[in-house]
């Protein structure tokens, strides 16, 4: 069964590709809006701005399922292209299944009951106050309306692991992943139901397997502010008190009435405990966007993204040629020590990005955890292989070929110039 995901590289996006691709007998292709990004050929370039571009995509793959996680979000002002994304796209992918009898499950927001409201739900009547919340709302109409097999998911926000800073609860998170006291606004009483986005990448698995049609509204646990923060301090900063900012903000209470179908979810408390495990586990696998690197010559043979070359296909010459000046100057700076072994302490402060920063945190034992994972991984990944009879003739034959080189080296050694192989000359 092929399955094409609009807005895969996304929040939501990234996570239903991880747990998709761990099901069976699915065929899993992806939407990338630059054609540069294309290595791979489970990818596909659309723009779901371009209505010539969906129409293509979807004729040339024939998916069995489509889901469409795109979004333009905006919610002070009306953004460019928003109602082409929001509301003109998913009309054309609602006919193409209408016309092909597709499955088509669509990634909406409880928003088109309107911002101000204090609950959302199938009973709750449309009042979008949003331009985002007006393209949402034509978009799902225009599903509706094609008659199409589909299914509606209007999600509440949506937090995780480097989720949107639009939503305040992910900023929060993101300060205490690295080690900085979020701050609680207001009085904390207002009530939300927030999903987690692991919670919303199976429902939509869920939606594959069973086919459900309609419209449905998504949710987690209901729990103020207030609680949100007292967990997150208990979990990261178990001695303190939590930081407020005593404004005289009231916040209301925004519940979305979830549907029967979609009642399981994982606790606030519990999802930063998988939160955290991501962070941790992000760090012992580095990555270029998600991609793994290449790796070295000492890993063996592998697939994902060749630092040599990957810099040079997305920065500008002129960026490149900014960089290659600025690195210069410690270059420059390194060659004046002739020193073995080579005294950093000697290289001018001004020189060395966010010294200051790093002199401040290098007491610090997590910091100091998180920049060794990053800086040194690579050298840590060497594969170790039981040793075998073809590994033992190698090492012999290494032994044998040395010794007779013996005599060659010495010449060279003592008598450079003289003879032929000089191309050796150096190998001491």
């Amino acid at each position: 069964m092929k399955i094409l995901i609009f807005g895969s590289t996304g929040f939501l996006g990234k996570k239903l590709v991880k747990l998709l691709d761990k099901q069976k007998n699915l065929r899993i292709f992806k939407t990338v809006r630059k054609k540069k990004n294309i290595n791979d050929k489970n990818l596909l370039h659309c723009d779901l701005k371009d209505s010539i571009s969906i129409k293509k995509t979807l004729n040339i793959l024939s998916p069995d399922i489509v889901v469409n996680l795109g979004a333009e979000v905006s919610f002070k002002k009306k953004i460019k292209d928003m109602f082409l994304v929001n509301a003109t796209a998913p009309k054309i992918i609602a006919n193409y299944c209408s016309l092909n009898h597709k499955y088509y499950i669509h990634a909406s927001s409880a928003i088109v009951n309107g911002f101000h409201n204090k609950f959302f739900g199938n009973k709750i009547a449309y009042n979008p106050d949003t331009e985002y919340g007006k393209s949402k709302l034509i978009g799902d109409l225009n599903i509706v309306q094609s008659r199409c097999h589909y299914s509606v998911l209007r999600f509440p926000g949506i937090y995780g692991f480097q989720g949107p800073k639009h939503l305040g609860i992910n900023v929060s998170i993101a300060n205490a992943l690295n080690n900085k006291k979020p701050t609680l606004f207001g009085n904390g009483l207002g009530k939300r139901n927030y999903i987690f986005v692991e919670d919303a990448a199976k429902m939509i698995i869920k939606l594959i397997k069973k086919k459900n049609k309609g419209i449905f509204y998504l949710g987690g646990q209901t729990i103020t502010f207030k609680k949100m923060f007292e967990y997150i301090y208990k979990f990261w900063f178990p001695n303190s008190k939590i930081i407020k900012n005593n404004s005289k903000i009231k916040m209301r209470d925004q519940i979305s009435i979830i549907s029967k179908q979609f009642s399981n979810y994982t606790n606030f408390y519990d999802s930063l405990k998988k939160i955290n495990l991501t962070f941790d586990n992000c760090l012992l696998k580095p990555t270029i966007a998600d991609v793994p690197w290449l790796g070295n010559s000492h890993t063996g043979k592998q697939q994902g993204i060749n630092l040599s070359d990957y810099f040079k296909k997305v920065l500008r010459d002129d960026e490149i040629s900014e960089i290659d000046r600025q690195s210069y100057k410690i270059v420059e700076e390194l060659n004046k020590l002739k020193t073995t072994p080579i005294d950093l302490l000697k290289i001018p402060e001004k020189l060395l990005y966010d010294f200051k920063l790093q002199k401040e945190l290098s007491n610090d034992d997590r910091m100091w955890a998180i920049y060794s994972a990053f800086a040194f991984r690579g050298y840590r990944s060497v594969r170790v292989r039981k040793i075998t009879w073809i590994s033992i003739i190698a090492y012999i034959f290494s032994k044998i070929t040395y010794l007779a080189n013996i005599p060659r080296l010495i010449k060279l050694r003592l008598f450079p110039g003289i003879g032929k192989q000089n191309y050796t000359k150096n190998i001491f």
